[in-house]
Parts: C-alpha cells; sequence; structure tokens
C-alpha cells in the first residue's frame, strides 16, 4: 500500500485490537494496584470504568479514517467487548503468578497496543 491511501478493513482491525489492548492494559494496572495497596472496594470498578472508557476512545479515535460513524462505534463496541475479555485473561496471570505474572501480562499488552497502533495509523493512510 502506499502512503495516503487508506484501507478500512485494516483500519478497523488494528483499532478494535489497539482499543482492546490499551482498555485491558488499563484493567490490569488496576489490578496490579488492588494486589499491592491490598483490599480496597472502588479500586475495580474505577479500573473496569477507566478500561472500558479508553477502550472505547481509542478505537473511535484510530479509526477516524472509516467515514461511516455506524462503523465507527461498532468497531468501538468490538474493542470494548474484547478489552473486557482480555482483562478476564489476567486473572490466570494472577492465580499463577502474582503480581510478577500481572506485570508481565501488563508490558505484553502494551507492546501489543502499541503494534496495533502503528499498524491503525500505517492502515489509516497516516
Amino acid at each position: 500500500m502506499t502512503h495516503g491511501t487508506s484501507d478500512p478493513v485494516g483500519t478497523a482491525l488494528a483499532s478494535i485490537g489497539a482499543g482492546a489492548s490499551t482498555g485491558a492494559a488499563c484493567v490490569t494496572v488496576g489490578l496490579i494496584v488492588l494486589r499491592a495497596a491490598g483490599p480496597a472496594e472502588a479500586i475495580i470498578p474505577v479500573s473496569l470504568f477507566v478500561g472500558v472508557v479508553v477502550a472505547v476512545a481509542t478505537a473511535w479515535i484510530l479509526s477516524q479514517p472509516i467515514a461511516d460513524y455506524f462503523r465507527r462505534g461498532l468497531t468501538a463496541a468490538i474493542g470494548t467487548f474484547t478489552a473486557l475479555l482480555l482483562a478476564g485473561l489476567a486473572v490466570p496471570a494472577d492465580m499463577l503468578a502474582g503480581v510478577f505474572g500481572l506485570s508481565v501480562y501488563l508490558v505484553l499488552l502494551v507492546a501489543l497496543s502499541i503494534w496495533a497502533w502503528l499498524k491503525a495509523r500505517m492502515a489509516g493512510g497516516a
């Protein structure tokens, strides 16, 4: 693909991946804080809310080259659902290795997020 052309399917898929991994990373940070700070009632709901908002915003912003608002909204919704699925995968990491497992999972999510951001920008013609 040449510079300046847009691939809507690639943009949508990469935006979903970026939104999902960024939102799940926010939830994982909340779980690490919960493990480090001890029991606190507000950490889980707040980190879930922040993760959902970040997932929606990331997928929506990165899918700007897609002109149809319905398709952009669908991209954001799928990214949010996938973020919650990826956040659920933090539970086995926590059970197997505790804070170290969550930290490794967070590093993987951040790496995936950076890669997906770059792919979304390239597919969008930026």
